[in-house]
């Protein structure tokens, strides 16, 4: 979440009259974590985490959305897989880090185009194991994209 920590730079916080430390967590998680813990007195993050902690908790409230996009999460696949359209989902593995956006979006995802994540095998990874080098991956485009063809 890159907006308030450009707002800090650019000290839009002190032009509107705000004393304001801004750090940044690296995740959902942390983030959450550290403001139920009560360090920090707000806190922006992604859904997963606020949903999360929201069946276990009631001593905080969202105040605001910062942005919001039905199209900015892809789910990608290697051109090797035959996957072509969501439905090739079916009975196939797919990676998420449990708990976290990749698993709150894959669930939606598959529930968009009629599956549950019963259809398919999820293997839950740490970040550090998920693929990042897309030089290495055979990506012919995304499945949101191929699905409205």
């Amino acid at each position: 979440m890159l907006l308030p920590l450009i707002a800090h730079e650019k000290k839009y916080f002190e032009d509107e009259g705000l004393q304001a430390e801004v750090f940044n967590l690296g995740d959902g998680s942390r983030a959450m974590d550290t403001f139920l813990a009560g360090d920090c007195t707000f806190g922006l993050m992604a859904d997963p985490p606020v949903v999360k902690q929201s069946f276990k908790r009631n001593d905080f409230s969202i105040v605001g959305t910062v942005s919001s996009s039905d199209a900015s999460v892809r789910i990608l696949a290697r051109k090797k897989s035959g996957i072509e359209k969501p439905a090739d989902l079916k009975g196939k593995k797919i990676g998420v880090k449990k708990g976290l956006n990749s698993n709150v979006y894959a669930d939606l995802f598959l529930k968009k185009y009629g599956l549950s994540a019963k259809d398919v095998s999820y293997q839950f990874m740490d970040a550090k194991d998920m693929p990042n080098d897309k030089a290495n991956w055979e990506i012919e485009r995304s499945l949101e994209e191929s699905s409205k063809s």
